[in-house]
């Protein structure tokens, strides 16, 4: 059965996967005048600019991530005691899947910022995608600290102990995110599971049922009643 939180998870956001369009908000790569030759943007030692690529090799509305990389080191170079540039550089690098060099950069934005819900936010994301469960759920329990009611925190955490089958955790975490919103039905399968793992079976089939009766999902309501039936003892 497909766990709900998994779902939840990616409700609102969608993780590591950024619009590049964003990146470059505010920062207007240089122009070449019709009869000057631009200056060239200096970036790890080269003095060549950054190569833009075809068109048709990019998708549309996308600047090329190079430029975007070249533009945001340009800015950390000018201004090393803000954080803004190193975490837009980082979301550049995510852009490029380079996750091990936008940790580096989140590291140093958390470093000037270190109260930045959303840097803390990004690099424990970065984390989970990376395996690094214990450092994923360390930002994101800083983060919980900071604003208790930042629910994206407490899913993120949640997928962490579920995925480690570290099912109370997760439960404890599930169960606090529907309290903070009951609207989280799909919330049901996922502690129904949890209680499954850890022999509560009167507490698992009652949330099975919860989430049979208030799902719209046809295919979802399916497969739960399946499972339903597959964990209700038999006469």
């Amino acid at each position: 059965m497909r766990i709900a939180l998994y779902s939840l998870i990616f409700l609102g956001t969608v993780l590591l996967v950024l619009d590049l369009t964003k990146l470059v908000e505010g920062i207007e790569p240089q122009k070449k005048a019709a009869a000057q030759k631009s200056t060239p943007v200096e970036t790890h030692g080269s003095q060549d600019p950054p190569k833009q690529k075809s068109a048709e090799s990019q998708p549309a509305g996308h600047p090329d991530i190079d430029q975007a990389l070249a533009l945001y080191t340009q800015a950390i170079e000018k201004s090393p005691t803000k954080a803004a540039p190193y975490a837009s550089r980082g979301n550049a690098y995510i852009a490029n899947k380079d996750y091990e060099k936008a940790v580096t950069d989140y590291d140093q934005a958390i470093k000037i910022e270190p109260e930045n819900i959303d840097y803390l936010l990004q690099r424990g994301a970065l984390f989970l995608n990376l395996n690094q469960s214990d450092k994923a759920i360390t930002d994101f329990t800083h983060v919980l600290k900071i604003d208790p009611d930042r629910t994206k925190a407490l899913a993120y955490r949640a997928f962490i102990y579920y995925r480690n089958k570290q099912h109370q955790e997760a439960l404890n975490d599930c169960l606090m995110m529907l309290e903070k919103d009951s609207t989280f039905t799909d919330l049901h399968t996922t502690i129904a599971q949890c209680y499954k793992a850890l022999d509560q079976d009167d507490k698992a089939i009652f949330h099975l049922e919860l989430y049979i009766q208030s799902t719209k999902d046809t295919e979802g309501k399916k497969k739960a009643e399946a499972l339903l039936k597959e964990w209700t003892p038999q006469p």
